[in-house]
């Protein structure tokens, strides 16, 4: 079992992505300082939470996952996200 059987393909899975980051951005104050982006492939799970918590995920760095924009604001990184969607879909043909 893996991400894909949840999602269907990588462009759904970078939308998913992208929006648990939002919520992050907008309610930073509210995650532990040491948060990481969770992502559980046998439960087909993607979360932001800490290492403690989670069991048999794998963890990404939630700054290689944001940037700044010209503003100063922090948003969602699109080509780190969807580098990181491309692991779990190696062979998805369709653009994104």
């Amino acid at each position: 079992m893996n991400i894909s059987n949840k999602f269907g393909d990588i462009k759904s899975y970078i939308l998913e992505l992208t929006d648990i980051l939002w919520k992050y951005i907008q309610n930073i104050d509210s995650y532990p300082k040491n948060a990481l982006l969770a992502i559980q492939p046998e439960l087909m799970t993607t979360v932001i939470d800490t290492r403690e918590a989670c069991q048999s995920c794998e963890f990404y760095a939630l700054p290689q996952l944001i940037k700044r924009n010209p503003y100063g604001m922090l948003i969602p990184n699109k080509q780190a996200i969807t580098r990181l969607a491309e692991r779990y879909y190696p062979h998805d043909e369709h653009r994104y």
